[in-house]
Parts: C-alpha cells; structure tokens; sequence
C-alpha cells in the first residue's frame, strides 16, 4: 500500500511539473507574442517593393506604362484617392465586420473552426481584410499554422495602423486577375480609369474579383462576372451602402470597357529612363514619373527621322537619329534614337548615346581653344600639302573635296569645315590641350590618352555620342559653360544644375558662333545654297566620319540645340552623302519644328562679348590697306592685327614662302571670291614672291576663267552676287575692262544672266578674252 501511495504521488509530481512548464511555456510565448505584436513594424512592409511605373511627357501625357520585374501591373493609390463605393465593395465582400473588430472576428473564428474540425481539414478561413493582408505581406500558407502567423500579424497591424492604413494596404496589394495588382492597375486594366473616377458597377466587379480573380475575370468569363457583381450589389444594398435605384442602375451598366492598347511612346527615351532610375535605386513611390520630353515636339522628330532614312535609301542611308536640348535649363526635349524601335535587327539600338566618330563636328572647341590662346578669326592659316610626323608616321591631311587653298583666314576656315588647316591648327594648341577642353565639354567618351588620338582628334577620329556632342554646343551658346543635361522637369524654367565648369571664355565662345552663323563665310565650302539658312540666328556645324558611315550636323541656337546623325549602325558606307545632303536636311527640319516651341532667342554677339571691329585684308588677314579687297573682322581686346598688309601691293600679290610650292604647281588656290562658279571653285594663282615673273610673262585673265558658269540663288544679297576681275602681273588700275564691248571701271563686276565675253587690255597692248555663262 505504501508503495502505491508513494507512486501516486510521484505521479502526481511529474503531472503537476508538466502543468506549471506547460503554463510557464505559455505565459513565455503569449509575453513573446505581446512583445512582438507591440514591436514597430518593419518599414520595408509598409511598401511595395517592386511597382509598375508610368512615365509622362513634361505635360502629363503618358508615354509609357511598364509591368513589375516579375511581369504584373501594380500601381500605388493613397487611401484618399479610392473612391468611397469602391472600399464599400470590399468591405461588402471581404470583412462586413472590418470596422469593428480589431483585425480578428473572433465568431468567423468560432464558425470557421468548427467546420475544419468537422471536415479534418482547412475549409473556412474567416479571414479578415486585416489577416488576408497579413498574408499579402508575409505570403503565409493555407494551413493551421498559416492560420496561427495571419492571426498574430493581423493582431500586429491592427496595434499599429488606423483602420483606413490597413484597407489602404490591402486595397494595394489584392490580385485582381489580368496580372494587376491593386485596385490602381485593376481600374486602369478594366474600365481605363481611376480608383476615385469608378462608378458604382465598377466598384462592385473590381471588389468581386478578390475571391476569384481567375475564374469571375470579366474578359475570361463575363457571364460569371456579371452575376458575382450583381451578388456584390445586392449585398451592399442589404447593407445599407448604396440606395435601390442606385444599385438597379449600377446593375445596367456594361461590364468592362474596350480593352486599351498601354502606351509605348518615345520608346529610346522611356527606355532609358527606366535603366537611369534602376542604376539610381530609386524606387518610384506609385505616383508617374513626369520627364522633361515634350510629346508633340517626339512625334514630330520620329516622323522627320522616318523621312529622311526613306528618302536617303538609295544613297545606302538605313538610320537616323536626333536629340534636343534646352540650352536654359538642360531639358531633354527629344530624343529619337532610330527610325523604328521595333525594326528586328538593331532597332532597339539608340544612336542618342551610341559612341561613333563624329568628323569634323569637334572643329568649334578647337577654334574656341585657339582664340583663348590668341589665334583670331582673321588668323591666316595654311591650306596646302603638309607631311606630319607622328608616332604611327607620317600623317598628311587632306580636306573633304581633296583641295588645297593656300591662306585662309580662321573665320573660313571653321565656317567652311576644312580639315588642313584644322590639323594645322590642332598641332599650334596641342592635342593634350584639345583633348583636355573636349573633355571639359562633356564628351566623356573620349576615354584614350592624346597620343592616342594625335592630331587626328582635331577632324573627330574619337568616338562620341550625339547627346554629348549636344550638350557640348550648349556650353557654346551659353558663353562657354559646361552643365549637365537632364530628362527631369526643371522647377519654373530654372537651369536643372545651378553647377558647372568654365570650357571656354565667353570671347571665344561669341567668336565661334558668330562664325558658325555667319553664312558667307561658308559659301567657300558649301556654296551659297544650303539647309543651313534659317530666319532666325543660328550657329550649324556638319561633320563626316572618315570612312563616310557616320554623317553628322548640330544647330544651336540661345534657346536650344539639336543635334542629328545620318548612317548606319553596320558600317555600310553611304553612298554620295555629305553634311548638307545628308544631316544637314534633317537638321533644318528639326531646328524649324523645335522654333515652335522654343524661342531661339539671339546669340550674345562679339561687341556684347566685348570684342571690337577693324577692316582687314580678306587675303592676309591683316590690317586692311587701300590695295586689298576688305572686309570687317572682329577680335579680342588686344589682337587685332598691327601690321599693315603687305601681301598686296603695286597690283601684285605676293606670298610668304610657305606658299610657293602651292602657287607654283597650281593646287586651286583661292583668293578674294564672292561667287562658286558652277564647274568648282575660281582658281586664283598667286606669284610667290618678287623672282616670279616668268610665272607671269604671259598676260592672261585669272577671275573669271574662259569657259566659267555661274549661278546667280533667287534672294542672295547683292554683295555676293560679284565677282573679281584679275589679271596677271598688273595692278587693277593698269588694266582695262570692258564686259560685252563696254568699258567696266571697276574691279568687280555684277554678275547677270547670259553669255558674256569679258576682256581686259594692258596700256602695252596685250589682250586677254573669257567668255562665260551666268545662269538663272
């Protein structure tokens, strides 16, 4: 007996330690769970981590929709954006209790376990909008368990956020079929429209999808949505949420909308846009991402790009692209990248920020360097066969047309894009000083040492993009300051960055568009017919990589700058294109359509700039004397020329040394002309020096030459509608002219349409005759 007492109460004991661990067990984790409900709740939860982004055009036009990284719709709407009905709706179907309880319904909760006990499995959840949003955040299981973790973070939620917080959750993250997330994406999705513009039948189908938003989806299976919506209407009036005759007309409504094609607008910009937030980290927070783009301004551009590589086909010309910049604030206006996105072989490939050669479209900064060292616009360089020796060899340069014209001034130099004296001009500065200012330009593409480029950066053997070469112009027109561009709205029309870096003085910076915009003195190289005549100021360059793939042309002007490229992405040469067949149009169309919305505004000029005018000698450059034909230049404080000319005198042109191979054996050099005869340049030959008069014992005509036609352009301005009357080896007061048998006193003439027989006659006796054509 002793011994079964002993044993009863030693039984006794174990159950009494296994009770009071049991208790202790329990009492430690409800204190656990107190704790942990009571703890702050993680930021990170209180967010979608992955939202769909819409992006819009500085107007607020879309221009693009995009789906999360795992391929839904999810679009994030404060509470105070959801339209009353359509939290009604939910509430109706989800949680008719939701208000008054605190995030559990504890008689679901009875129900619901009663019938899971009676089937043995998982049958009812009783769910509030507070547990199912618990399970949205933590993606619990359907089990026992699940069940457990929803109840405790619904407790959790509730301790922490106001009831109009968790529904904002909630009504954020709810699948409702179709890949949408959220009533946000599913308004937009269903009836293109938004949670607070939704109408009463449109409320109770987006609500009536939570349960099943596979099976009620209004396009897979109408007839089932159209009677859960009904159900939802019905209980709301049960309800109380809405009057009769309100859900009898909600009941009538149409089901869903026309489905609507997302927009996929400016598809290279967009594109980038999304690879700029994604390398920033920045997460969008659901509202739309608004771009400095202006719509209208892209759709214009992309059907400009489409015309040119349509009609520039046959001339081997597959793509085209073009880029605007506000020059005040920095803003992206345009950006077209090729002419189809959706082309299957390299449409996708954006020639905005693709690194080519650029040709001689780099000249400017060149120049700009030059002044800031002293060089003028009216500095002579020479234009003549030149042999460099570099690290690689021997490097001789050679110009567009394969010409060579002796001395000429640094204004036509630029304006008229030639490449020898360019390189001439690029071994005066340096290249290391070249590449420096390049890259205080912007153009962070040119990654490679000088060495690398040698004098050959000064015609674009580098490679760069067209929105550098942009932006690097824009620095130009705003008076030699560098500033980033930006795809970002500015506040008010301010600059987008107030910081920025000095590439060259506002001297040379007026100096170099004045001659960019000056279109006489481009007439040498381009003729007096181009797409680069616009009624307003505007400062062109046009360049063309070495082996004819790459043609480019930028306009700036004080308001904005466009930038073009004209080639193909494979290599193929083009066929016949230059600056002002290729680019050069598109460039005038663009420049012309962007005027619309952008003022062009005026150019600082040389005086505001502070320069000062002085007439020079158009041969020499230097002060002008009564001997030479004139025209006015301007120049820094401080170097404008002293020396008076002395190329021209007694009748006689006489060269420095330098240019007596070039005069010698007649490599089309070029003097004081006004006109471009038909057949190519006038040649002018010049004796070298005092000891070349066998070069000049044959009295003959040099301008014009017998056989030359010329073309007189419908509004060209009478002073270059002239040309020089020149002879050999006399002064112009020595010679007598008469054009069509009447005397001409002067030593130009007015050109008129015809045939003309044009003599001149020396006091000695000698003749001389030229018959040539002046065409309409």
């Amino acid at each position: 007996m002793s011994g079964t007492r002993d044993a009863g109460r030693g039984v006794r004991r174990r159950l009494t330690t296994f009770l009071v661990a049991c208790g202790a067990s329990l009492a430690v984790a409800a204190i656990g769970a107190a704790l942990w409900i009571a703890a702050p709740l993680p930021a990170a939860s209180r967010s979608l981590a992955d939202e769909s982004v819409t992006i819009l055009d500085r107007n607020g036009l879309a221009l693009r929709s995009t789906r999360t990284t795992d391929g839904r719709h999810a679009r994030w709407v404060p509470y105070d954006q959801i339209d009353v009905d359509l939290i009604n709706a939910f509430v109706t179907v989800e949680d008719r209790r939701f208000w008054e309880h605190s995030g559990v319904d504890w008689r679901a909760v009875g129900r619901a376990t009663k019938d899971n006990l009676r089937a043995r499995q998982v049958v009812s959840g009783a769910s509030t909008i507070t547990m199912q949003l618990a399970r949205l955040m933590e993606d619990s299981p359907r089990s026992w368990g699940g069940k457990v973790t929803q109840l405790l973070w619904a407790l959790r939620l509730e301790r922490h956020l106001t009831k109009q917080q968790i529904l904002e959750q909630y009504l954020n993250r709810i699948e409702l079929g179709q890949a949408t997330v959220g009533v946000g994406a599913a308004a937009a999705l269903y009836f293109g429209t938004s949670p607070n513009e939704v109408s009463l039948g449109q409320a109770a189908t987006i609500a009536g999808l939570a349960h099943a938003p596979s099976r009620d989806n209004p396009y897979a299976a109408p007839a089932r949505a159209r009677r859960r919506r009904d159900r939802v209407l019905g209980s709301m009036q049960r309800l109380g949420y809405a009057p009769a005759i309100e859900i009898e007309r909600a009941r009538h409504e149409p089901l869903v909308a026309t489905p609507r094609t997302p927009p996929f607008l400016a598809p290279h910009f967009t594109t980038r846009v999304l690879g700029w937030l994604a390398d920033s980290g920045a997460v969008p927070n659901g509202a739309p991402i608004r771009t400095s783009l202006d719509l209208p301004l892209q759709t214009e551009l992309e059907a400009e790009v489409r015309h040119t590589v349509d009609v520039l086909h046959d001339r081997g010309v597959e793509q085209a692209a073009a880029v605007v910049i506000d020059n005040t604030t920095g803003e992206v206006l345009a950006w077209v990248g090729s002419p189809n996105f959706w082309a299957p072989d390299d449409g996708q490939t954006d020639m905005v920020v693709s690194a080519r050669q650029p040709g001689s479209a780099l000249k400017p900064f060149l120049y700009a360097l030059a002044f800031d060292g002293g060089a003028t616009a009216a500095t002579v360089l020479p234009d003549i066969p030149k042999a460099y020796a570099t690290a690689t060899g021997s490097y001789n340069p050679r110009n567009y047309d394969r010409r060579f014209r002796g001395p000429v001034r640094a204004r036509e130099a630029l304006a008229s894009s030639y490449n020898v004296p360019a390189v001439e001009l690029a071994s005066r500065v340096g290249t290391g000083a070249l590449l420096n200012t390049l890259r205080l330009a912007g153009f962070e593409s040119l990654r490679r040492g000088a060495d690398y480029y040698g004098l050959g950066l000064a015609l674009g053997n580098g490679d760069v993009t067209l929105v550098e070469l942009a932006n690097g112009y824009r620095a130009l027109a705003n008076g030699g300051v560098w500033r980033p561009w930006g795809w970002r709205p500015s506040a008010r029309g301010a600059a987008l960055s107030t910081s920025g870096r000095r590439v060259v003085s506002p001297m040379a910076s007026a100096l170099v568009l004045d001659i960019l915009s000056d279109p006489a003195a481009r007439i040498p190289g381009f003729g007096v017919s181009t797409p680069f005549d616009f009624p307003f100021p505007v400062a062109v360059k046009t360049g063309t990589s070495r082996h004819f793939t790459d043609n480019w042309a930028v306009a700036t002007t004080r308001g904005f700058t466009v930038a073009v490229w004209a080639g193909n992405f494979n290599g193929h040469t083009m066929q016949g294109v230059s600056g002002v067949t290729g680019a050069g149009p598109l460039l005038h169309r663009a420049v012309m359509a962007t005027a619309r919305y952008v003022s062009p505004g005026a150019f600082t000029t040389p005086a505001q700039a502070g320069a000062v005018s002085m007439p020079v000698c158009r041969l020499s450059g230097l002060r002008a004397t009564p001997e030479c034909a004139q025209l006015t230049e301007w120049f820094a404080p401080g170097t404008a020329p002293t020396r008076a000319d002395d190329w021209e005198q007694n009748g006689r042109v006489t060269l420095p040394a330098e240019y007596a191979d070039w005069s010698r054996d007649g490599l089309a050099p070029v003097a004081e002309l006004a006109l471009t005869p038909r057949r190519g340049m006038h040649a002018l030959a010049h004796p070298s020096d005092s000891t070349s008069d066998a070069a000049v014992a044959q009295f003959k005509i040099l301008s014009p030459r017998d056989g030359d036609r010329y073309a007189i352009p419908a509004g060209i301005d009478a002073r270059y509608a002239t040309i020089p009357l020149r002879a050999t080896g006399h002064r112009p007061s020595a010679v007598r002219w008469t054009i069509d048998g009447r005397p001409h006193p002067s030593s130009r003439w007015p050109l008129a349409v015809g045939t003309h027989v044009v003599r001149a006659m020396t006091a000695t006796g000698d003749t001389a005759e030229a018959r040539i054509i002046v065409e309409p």
